[in-house]
């Protein structure tokens, strides 16, 4: 049948040519931009999953940057400590210098004097100067403000503590078990047999050892003042009821006695009893939690704080003494280092303010009394102004230490995961979104041969109207 009003035959090659040049625009597309999915009608459900790794992507980007931000901050906190760590070092040399007045003149002490104010001033210069982008590290500003009740607890340390953004947090210290000195039987007169024999004592603390000789009939009270009067080198100390004691608690404390001549070895002594014995540290919980505990000194590290601080006497001495240490809120650097926001990807470190007014410790002074007119300065007390100088070294020892345990433990790695993670989720998208130019290039060919193919037919199919002319 031939018709001319409706030519169905082009109508179908148009149909055809359309949709063959749809697809091959598409491709087209897909060539030129890189891009398989383009618009949501490409791929609904690939559009969906490829932006969900994006933002995925973005807040991976952002983590690291935040990391490597916070690697530059404690890198240049460290940086710093350890000009001071310098400092202090070198102010020990000169304090040991002039403990030997013997062998130095009043002006060669006066000299190290100058350098010591020297130092303490580079110190102070050093923790109020030091920034990040204009950011103070080492002036407090990055620390952790603490409060205690009773005072019973001195050196508080806050190396990190979560959920303190907008509320205090307190740490409840409780002594489960009390501490124990060192303790030795109780003395008694010395019996060393004739007149003219006598017994020598070596006696041994956690300080150091002395040893003492005492005569046939020496009284308690003489025994105990010549122990006493050794308490600075053994540790040791006579109490009230007559016993040889650690004057500090805890396991490290020991006293052993022993008896290492005699000019009668046939002869008894009862003056003191040859034997050891050791101190027990105390059992201390913290928000019920079991703190680790040396001495004097406690300490916990749990998911959301870690702290250190010195006990005093009033509390370790006695079972159920409690205290409360009080972080006050807003302190510390928190860094985010994970993609999800919140607590649990927020790593929060606090940088103590470490002015020479703030090193040292609460029993012998800080470094500020070092100073020219101080309590410890090199001409009044060099044995004081050593100890200080110790313990602040210590302290700026621990400060480094734990800031670079956070760079290295918990910062690099936090990049190393984040940079695996991206790779595999930038793999991921990539995988749904990401144009196959080589599968792309058949499918080009492909069209680019229907729309040829395509055109001609539909050219043939506008000409078989023309074949009514020759019935006409």
């Amino acid at each position: 049948m031939s018709r001319i009003n409706t030519n169905v035959t082009a109508m179908i090659s148009a149909r055809i040519l359309g949709q063959n040049n749809k697809a091959l625009g598409k491709t087209l597309e897909a060539l030129s931009t890189g891009l398989k999915i383009n618009r949501g009608s490409d791929d609904p459900a690939g559009l969906i999953a490829s932006e969900s790794l994006r933002s995925d992507m973005a807040g991976i980007k952002a983590s690291i940057a935040n990391a490597e931000r916070a690697s530059g901050i404690v890198s240049t906190a460290e940086g710093a400590l350890g000009e001071i760590s310098d400092k202090l070092i070198k102010m020990q040399a000169l304090v040991g210098a002039a403990a030997s007045d013997g062998g130095l003149t009043q002006a060669e002490i006066d000299a190290n004097q100058t350098q010591v104010d020297g130092i303490i001033s580079s110190i102070n210069r050093i923790a109020n100067e030091t920034s990040f982008m204009g950011s103070k590290l080492l002036d407090g500003s990055k620390g952790f403000k603490t409060t205690t009740g009773a005072g019973d607890v001195t050196d508080v340390s806050i190396n990190m503590a979560k959920g303190v953004a907008a509320a205090d947090l307190d740490l409840d210290i409780t002594v489960v078990t009390a501490a124990t000195e060192a303790v030795s039987a109780a003395l008694a007169v010395v019996e060393a047999g004739a007149a003219d024999d006598t017994v020598t004592y070596e006696i041994t603390g956690s300080k150091g050892t002395a040893t003492v000789t005492f005569g046939d009939a020496t009284t308690v009270a003489d025994v105990a003042t010549a122990i006493n009067a050794l308490s600075s080198i053994t540790g040791l100390m006579v109490s009230t009821d007559n016993t040889v004691r650690s004057v500090g608690y805890g396991a490290d404390e020991f006293v052993r006695i022993e008896i290492v001549g005699k000019t009668d070895p046939t002869a008894t002594h009862a003056g003191l009893t040859e034997a050891v014995t050791e101190g027990t540290d105390a059992v201390v919980t913290i928000n019920g939690a079991v703190a680790a505990v040396d001495g004097y000194n406690a300490s916990l590290r749990t998911e959301t704080v870690d702290v250190s601080f010195t006990m005093t006497d009033n509390l370790i001495d006695t079972a159920a003494n409690t205290e409360t240490i009080t972080i006050e809120s807003g302190g510390g650097a928190t860094f985010q280092l994970s993609p999800n926001v919140g607590m649990g990807g927020q790593e929060t470190i606090g940088i103590n303010a470490v002015q020479a007014y703030r090193l040292g410790n609460g029993v012998d002074g800080m470094i500020s009394d070092l100073a020219t007119g101080g309590t410890a300065n090199l001409t009044d007390d060099a044995s004081t102004a050593q100890k200080i100088v110790t313990s602040a070294i210590k302290d700026i020892a621990t400060m480094r230490g734990k800031l670079g345990s956070f760079l290295n433990d918990t910062v690099d790695s936090a990049v190393n995961s984040m940079n695996v993670a991206l790779e595999n989720v930038s793999a991921a998208e990539s995988l749904i979104r990401d144009t196959d130019f080589a599968t792309a290039t058949a499918d080009l060919t492909r069209n680019q041969v229907l729309v040829a193919a395509a055109n001609s037919v539909l050219s043939i199919a506008g000409s078989t109207s023309q074949s009514v002319l020759s019935l006409l």
